[in-house]
């Protein structure tokens, strides 16, 4: 799957927004609560724990992660609070 950044904005609550899509080579639909289970990872041809290490590391940093998934697309968005941003770039 190739990944690219759609967007970075601010929404309403002062978090960052970074909003991700890319395409999914599948004959189904995938589960979007398997792609962020490390056990269901696993179990599949093409074993990939990248999803599930990541959500790990965004909320452990206060971020949140949603996917949805359109057209044979997945749609990412990923925020963090403003200050968690700050914090990361001084670093």
């Amino acid at each position: 799957m190739h990944i690219h950044a759609d967007s970075v904005t601010t929404d309403g609550d002062g978090r960052v927004v970074i909003t991700m899509s890319g395409s999914v080579r599948t004959r189904q639909e995938p589960s979007l609560d398997e792609i962020f289970d490390p056990v269901t990872a696993l179990q599949t041809e093409q074993a990939d724990l990248g999803p599930a290490i990541s959500r790990k590391i965004i909320e452990n940093q206060q971020g949140r992660v949603g996917v949805q998934y359109r057209n044979g697309a997945l749609q990412i968005e990923v925020s963090f609070p403003a200050a968690t941003m700050h914090r990361v770039a001084s670093s």
